[in-house]
């Protein structure tokens, strides 16, 4: 491989990389349940946290794969999730209906999907490698599921 075919993949790769830190600064906004979300018009948004003082959220650079739980209500609901950049990122499902529930997971990328069943009151746990690409969470079925990732 020549050097120019060399610094074309570190460009392409640098840039899926940024774009992936971007998506997943977003992602961890979007994605506390019952916390704050920036609004259109800034970058921080704070709340009041238990002891009444304010809180301040600001979108890091540097996010980690912990997201808080998310509450997938009803059929085609979804959200996304930043995963860690180096080593195995466990997403956690857990169905809170009293029926069949599914989450169908993957990358937003478009890699191929995994599905995972679960019975009423069961909770699945699967780790994986995504190397920093945000997965997507959809749930497949009509019973509420909850989400998260650590």
């Amino acid at each position: 491989m020549n050097k120019g075919m060399v610094q074309i993949a570190l460009v392409g790769l640098t840039e899926v990389i940024a774009r992936s830190i971007g998506l997943t600064a977003d992602a961890v906004a979007a994605n506390r349940l019952g916390g704050t979300r920036p609004d259109a018009a800034g970058d921080t948004a704070s709340a009041d946290s238990a002891d009444g003082t304010a809180t301040d959220h600001s979108p890091s650079l540097f996010v980690g794969a912990q997201a808080a739980e998310v509450r997938l209500q009803s059929r085609d609901d979804s959200t996304v999730f930043p995963t860690w950049f180096w080593g195995a990122t466990a997403l956690s499902v857990r169905n809170d209906g009293s029926s069949y529930g599914e989450a169908r997971v993957q990358t937003v990328l478009g890699a191929d999907p995994e599905w995972l069943p679960l019975a009423p009151g069961e909770t699945k746990t699967v780790r994986r490698w995504w190397g920093a690409v945000p997965v997507r969470v959809t749930n497949n079925a009509d019973s509420p599921l909850t989400a998260w990732t650590r």
